[in-house]
């Protein structure tokens, strides 16, 4: 018990003395100690008005992602885009900026402008590839504006990519499906039919064995050459399928 209580007196004396000093301190140096409280609250007051105009820019922000959405639903993708490339500018990063992205690549393929979907939707998906279906959708998205575009090449590797990252994702048949298509534009007609058996096997009694074994049918009168594993440039004249049409109005999650 004596040592607690020389402990505890240490304790005190030490307390004691501390604010002694500080005391002491703030009275010899008084100008100072109040220039640097002042310091202190201008610093705080800034942090504040700081966070306060962000935390108000999130908000119209996410404003102008509703609208965005709101505007494509209706068919007016213009001011969907317009509205998007102004998120962009405040917000070029985080979940607005993905989804401005998203929109607008929505818009821009309704107006066929394929290219720049395809960039659109690139963008956005690093920054909403973790939100619940982004990844694969936009990975679809992406290989159908270029597939829609002719460039079969960078639309079979989003296909693919689709493919490898989320093989049990509703949108795997349709990705391969996808490459199919790719490869029988660009020629590789071995390939086109292997991947179009390959559809019908896995899916028995759907529409999408129906539709692949059609395929079959008509590409089986297709003199058949070795060809390369993946789709070369594309070849005019070749009697290219035509790009499956994207849904004209896709599910697409709320601006959050």
């Amino acid at each position: 018990m004596p040592r607690q209580w020389v402990k505890e007196e240490l304790k005190k004396d030490f307390l004691a003395s501390s604010i002694e000093k500080t005391v002491g301190y703030f009275k010899a140096n008084r100008d100072r100690a109040i220039a640097f409280a002042a310091v202190i609250a201008v610093a705080i007051f800034a942090i504040y008005i700081m966070v306060n105009r962000f935390q108000k820019a999130a908000e119209l922000a996410d404003e102008q992602v509703g609208f965005t959405s709101i505007y494509l639903k209706s068919g007016d993708f213009d001011h969907a885009i317009s509205l998007a490339d102004q998120v962009l500018q405040s917000h070029p990063g985080g979940i607005q900026a993905g989804y401005a992205n998203f929109y607008k690549g929505e818009a821009l393929y309704r107006k066929s402008n394929f290219d720049d979907a395809a960039k659109s939707y690139i963008a956005a998906l690093p920054l909403l590839k973790k939100v619940q279906d982004m990844g694969a959708m936009i990975l679809f998205d992406t290989a159908i504006s270029y597939e829609s575009a002719a460039k079969y090449d960078q639309a079979f590797a989003y296909y693919k990519k689709l493919s490898d990252e989320y093989p049990a994702h509703y949108l795997l048949t349709e990705a391969q499906v996808g490459q199919a298509r790719c490869y029988e534009a660009t020629g590789n007609i071995k390939a086109a039919m292997a991947m179009y058996e390959n559809v019908a096997s896995m899916n028995p009694d759907t529409l999408y064995k129906s539709v692949a074994e059609s395929k079959l049918r008509t590409l089986s009168s297709y003199p058949v050459q070795a060809q390369p594993a993946m789709p070369g440039p594309f070849l005019p004249g070749n009697n290219a399928a035509a790009p499956a049409p994207k849904p004209a109005d896709p599910a697409t999650p709320a601006a959050k």
